[in-house]
């Protein structure tokens, strides 16, 4: 089962930064957030305090361990410091969608398609009903593969059609493949597979931003102080990880305070 021990909170700004000032964005490093003080954010002059001051750090959360996956993962600020900054958490998140274009110069009497995604098999038998090679498409990923998906079909014969793969989960996925394509028809065969849409942010890089007072662009930030308005994440597998953007805000004729601070809170599920 998985325990707190099993997730590491590290910064961003590549794999040999160990500076909390320059975790902003980039590929993850390999240095753990500390918990002694300015571990993510430095201190501000008076005169910032005062004018008001709007910043932004990046890190990432990862499952270490080696075979339990933390299901449902959300993320909130659980407390922070009265009379501090306000916080808020951001994310990029976004449902992977891929494509699958098959199209024949005549019609197709039989066979089968078989198609790779992430080392797994996904055979799919040709049906002069395109709705259900759709259901049997959705139920093959979702059954055999063990992913949570959706498929729409949109056809213009029963032999030039289009399927829309949906992953649930705001995770990044890889371009399903064609293994092999055994359908039966007297014309040419074409299977195209595009990326619609890039998942996110579980399996993803955040973007560098080039100094701590621009925001990261795609990011929707939210105050979440309670595990009652967290924000959604998703399964994290064994190895997997995410970017977390956070934004601190002073507002102008604030006051100075001395250990402002705030608690991120990482809450999941060890099964289903």
């Amino acid at each position: 089962m998985i325990t707190r021990s099993d997730i590491s909170m590290v910064l961003s700004g590549g794999s040999t930064n160990s500076f909390a000032s320059d975790s902003l964005g980039g590929e993850p490093s390999n240095t753990l957030i500390g918990s002694g003080i300015n571990n993510l954010f430095s201190d501000l002059s008076s005169a910032e305090v005062e004018a008001g001051y709007i910043d932004y750090r990046c890190f990432y959360v990862f499952n270490d361990h080696e075979t339990e996956t933390l299901y449902d993962s959300k993320i909130y600020i659980s407390s922070q410091a009265p009379n501090g900054a306000s916080i808020q958490l951001g994310l990029k998140r976004d449902n992977d969608i891929q494509t699958i274009h098959v199209y024949s110069t005549d019609p197709i009497s039989s066979g089968s398609m078989t198609f790779l995604l992430e080392g797994n098999e996904i055979v799919l038998n040709y049906s002069p009903n395109v709705g259900l090679m759709q259901q049997n498409l959705e139920d093959a990923i979702n059954s055999n593969v063990g992913y949570d998906v959706s498929v729409s079909v949109s056809a213009i014969t029963d032999y030039n059609f289009t399927f829309s793969i949906t992953f649930s989960g705001y995770k990044y996925f890889e371009l399903m493949t064609e293994s092999s394509n055994d359908l039966v028809t007297a014309g040419t065969v074409t299977i195209d597979i595009q990326k619609n849409t890039d998942g996110g942010p579980v399996n993803t890089f955040a973007e560098e931003i080039d100094n701590e007072l621009i925001a990261p662009s795609g990011v929707v930030f939210q105050s979440t102080t309670s595990i009652d308005n967290s924000i959604e994440v998703a399964s994290l597998r064994p190895g997997e990880g995410f970017p977390v953007w956070v934004k601190r805000i002073i507002g102008s004729n604030a006051q100075s305070l001395q250990n402002d601070n705030f608690t991120f809170v990482l809450i999941g599920s060890p099964s289903l």
